[in-house]
């Protein structure tokens, strides 16, 4: 048994390192503000009661939008959940640009194909109803 007795070698920081605490910081940021959303919308929900419940669906991040306006419950939730869905999406996206400030062809290309992927599903779900 050899014990290795050297001092650590110490690498020069890299863009990935870099952007660790950005990519931490987005997913942390997204996660709490869409459960802060989620738990407002609840409050208010229960504040209101029955009439909460709008005459239409929130089916479009338009109506999202208005019923944030006019501050409707079902709004204020379902924007919550609109931003814990884009937060993963969020931290992809800023991985696409981090491979490419590192001149990472392969990484590049296989994150925008994940990017693409999410974007993709969301349109064509959005597009079969």
């Amino acid at each position: 048994m050899s014990e290795h007795q050297g001092t650590p070698t110490s690498r020069p920081a890299t863009p990935s390192d870099e952007l660790a605490p950005i990519i931490s910081w987005t997913l942390l940021v997204g996660v709490f503000a869409s459960g802060v959303l989620i738990l407002l919308g609840f409050i208010l929900y229960a504040s209101t009661g029955a009439h909460a419940v709008p005459a239409r669906p929130l089916n479009s991040i338009g109506a999202v939008a208005q019923g944030l306006v006019h501050l409707q419950p079902l709004a204020v939730i379902d924007a919550g959940l609109l931003l814990l869905i884009l937060t993963p999406v969020t931290r992809v996206a800023i991985g696409v640009v981090g491979f490419w400030r590192e001149r990472d062809p392969n990484m590049t290309a296989a994150t925008s194909f994940v990017l693409l992927a999410l974007i993709l599903s969301f349109v064509l779900g959005k597009a079969g109803g």
